[in-house]
């Protein structure tokens, strides 16, 4: 199970909290990791482990500068799924990439990886590829999303072309399709990372992303879109609620998603707000303010 730090058999959330000590005027906060462990009750946020990288911070991949979703798979085939990290001095420019170890109690915090040497990233995290059963035949298909910026001359952005998930099913020949995602007036549309899971429990992955404020679902083999939530994010200049991350947490057969406040705005303060949505079940949340020291 990709998500399994601990190898009970749960899916885990693995996720980050700012630190409040080694905090340096004018430099970005230090954030830990945290793995947040999966139960036959869900989430539980007081069974948790945390990682901090001493006097160094965690480092997004892409352009999610807020480290907020690191990923987890098993790398080693040991049966514990491990977390790939970026560390480095807040206030740098070159983190390195190491590995988290997974292990029966969790991360194994005292064993990070040497450094692994990889190609810079660099590639806007809508289309990042989310891989899912979306039609439920048993093969595996792919959607990219396209946010509609383009980088096109040295130093020059436009925007306005169409924003749109394209999936590309595993079943030849079938054609891709192309799902358009426009935002509303003043308002972006597809943005950050896409994220399949299956969350009504039909047997066939949905996907989930966000449309410029709203967290959106497509579900149904993708033909039955929606907003969930709403989510209550403090200040809304300067947040908006952000998917991070989807899993199984409780292994009832439906997935639930994690979602986070996201600021806008660099120097506004984390919120440390979360939610775990659930397609039957009221929506919870916790405080993540203490996690990370």
């Amino acid at each position: 199970m990709s998500d399994d730090v601990n190898g009970d058999g749960y899916p885990d959330a693995v996720i980050t909290s700012e630190r409040a000590e080694g905090v340096v005027p004018g430099q970005p906060k230090l954030r830990s990791l945290i793995v947040l462990y999966g139960s036959g009750r869900g989430l539980d946020p007081e069974r948790r482990s945390v990682v901090r990288p001493g006097d160094q911070t965690l480092w997004p991949f892409g352009s999610d500068w807020r480290v907020r979703r690191p990923e987890s798979a098993d790398l080693d085939g040991d049966g514990y799924a491990d977390i790939p990290i970026r560390i480095g001095p807040p206030g740098g420019s070159d983190p390195a990439l190491h590995i988290v170890w997974g292990g029966p109690d969790g991360p194994v915090t005292g064993a990070l990886s040497p450094t692994v040497p990889v190609p810079r990233p660099g590639r806007g995290s809508s289309e990042w590829p989310a891989v899912g059963d979306f039609d439920g035949d048993g093969r595996r298909d792919v959607a990219v999303g396209d946010d509609g910026s383009r980088n096109d001359e040295p130093g020059y952005r436009t925007t306005g072309a169409t924003q749109a998930i394209t999936v590309y099913y595993g079943r030849a020949p079938r054609a891709p399709v192309v799902i358009r995602v426009p935002g509303l007036p003043g308002r972006p549309g597809l943005r950050g990372k896409l994220t399949a899971a299956d969350v009504d429990g039909d047997g066939r992955d949905d996907l989930v992303f966000r449309a410029g404020r709203r967290i959106e679902l497509l579900a149904g083999g993708l033909s039955d879109r929606r907003e969930i939530g709403p989510f209550a994010c403090p200040g809304d200049d300067h947040y908006t609620a952000t998917l991070i991350r989807a899993g199984d947490y409780d292994r009832d057969g439906r997935a639930e998603v994690l979602v986070d406040c996201w600021a806008d705005h660099r120097p506004a303060p984390d919120p440390h707000r979360w939610w775990v949505w659930d397609a039957d079940a009221p929506l919870t949340g916790f405080d993540v303010s203490r996690f990370g020291s």
